[in-house]
């Protein structure tokens, strides 16, 4: 079963279900035993040094002095966080299926380290340092973002720009949803900025790290095109809700989700200096998922709609792509990333591991409740 396991790339998980211990007195007691020596100390420590999960659950006591013994050779090598543990001899029956699926879940949580609720990035550097989400951070980070230019730390910098507005043509987009071109982009930094005598509006101003502003506009739009082609993915994703919905006649809460506008704005001063701005909404950041299998457990309506999206971009692009990180405030998403086929597209885009990733812990876990259910 090792051997078998270490053929896995992605992530490995073990789960040990058993009515009755292992062969060997160390392990089974006052049993009657064929085999009093048998050892299986050096198939734990197999486990333990190719970092793979066991998932042990008892169902009798007759098994419980093997489970002590196993979780011994965790601890002597200091990787109890390898051992999930679960006593189910007492469960009704009808409950074990579900407390099956939470350690299934949990135990591929922890492999895939999919808890992780930052966007992951192939630069490990970028990784480390931007596990919020630069739009997360800055919404966190500032109590009132109306009155930023206020604080004594904020350095202001009067700028006069010409405003362009972005749209991809919806119908040539869906025309083409599986044929998307991708080529490489970057990771940006973000900034606030107000218009100048109103209270009112208050955007985001997105450049590419290291305080360089874009050159083109045709350079915005690349740095933008995840955006603009999740946004049209979401107005057909709603649009078919709906007529679906109308189809059978029968009322269902579809929320007004959308992919906030965003500007593209030339420096009028300066000549080849364009900046990116979308409008900024005050309101609690959520991240529904990310782009390496994080998924938001929150029960409400904008939360399952959010999983539904990504999982139904993948379907729609004919497993080409994803749309992940989806995330924002109120109604409004941001930020996405893609998750390509190629693993092509920028820094965020985990590839098929990442599409991996969500796979498992969105249409995995109602795959095994369905499955142990069943049994």
């Amino acid at each position: 079963m090792v051997k078998n396991l270490l053929q896995s790339k992605t992530f490995r998980i073990a789960i040990l279900i058993c009515d009755a211990p292992t062969h060997g007195k160390k392990y089974n007691g006052v049993v009657s035993d064929n085999h009093p020596d048998e050892d299986i100390e050096d198939a734990i420590k197999l486990l333990i040094e190719s970092k793979i999960i066991l998932v042990a659950t008892l169902f009798s006591q007759i098994t419980l002095l093997m489970f002590q013994e196993i979780k011994k050779m965790y601890q002597n090598a200091d990787q109890e966080e390898l051992l999930m543990f679960a006593d189910l001899e007492n469960t009704q029956q009808g409950k074990i299926w579900e407390e099956l699926v939470d350690l299934i879940s949990s135990a591929s949580q922890k492999a895939s380290q999919t808890n992780n609720t930052g966007t992951k990035s192939k630069n490990i550097q970028i990784n480390k340092r931007s596990q919020a989400g630069a739009m997360q951070a800055l919404c966190n980070q500032i109590k009132d973002p109306f009155q930023f230019y206020k604080l004594p730390e904020v350095k202001t910098i009067p700028i006069k720009f010409q405003v362009y507005s972005v749209e991809l043509q919806q119908d040539s987009f869906e025309n083409n949803i599986e044929n998307l071109k991708f080529a490489q982009g970057q990771l940006k930094q973000v900034f606030l900025m107000k218009r100048q005598n109103n209270h009112d509006e208050l955007y985001v101003i997105k450049m590419p790290i290291g305080n360089n502003t874009y050159t083109s506009q045709e350079q915005t739009i690349f740095e933008r095109r995840s955006y603009l082609i999740s946004k049209c993915l979401m107005k057909k994703f709603i649009r078919e809700l709906r007529e679906a919905r109308d189809k059978i006649d029968m009322f269902i809460k579809i929320p007004e989700v959308q992919y906030s506008d965003f500007l593209i704005l030339k420096d009028i001063e300066k000549k080849n200096s364009f900046w990116i701005a979308e409008r900024y909404f005050t309101g609690e950041f959520v991240r529904y998922n990310n782009n390496y299998g994080y998924i938001n457990d929150n029960n409400s309506d904008i939360n399952h709609l959010a999983q539904a999206f990504t999982y139904y971009t993948y379907i729609i692009s004919n497993f080409n792509y994803m749309v992940n990180d989806v995330q924002g405030v109120g109604n409004y998403i941001t930020d996405p990333a893609l998750n390509t086929k190629e693993n092509n597209f920028d820094e965020t885009d985990m590839g098929i591991d990442g599409q991996a990733m969500f796979i498992v812990n969105y249409v995995g876990e109602t795959y095994w409740k369905k499955i142990l259910r069943f049994a």
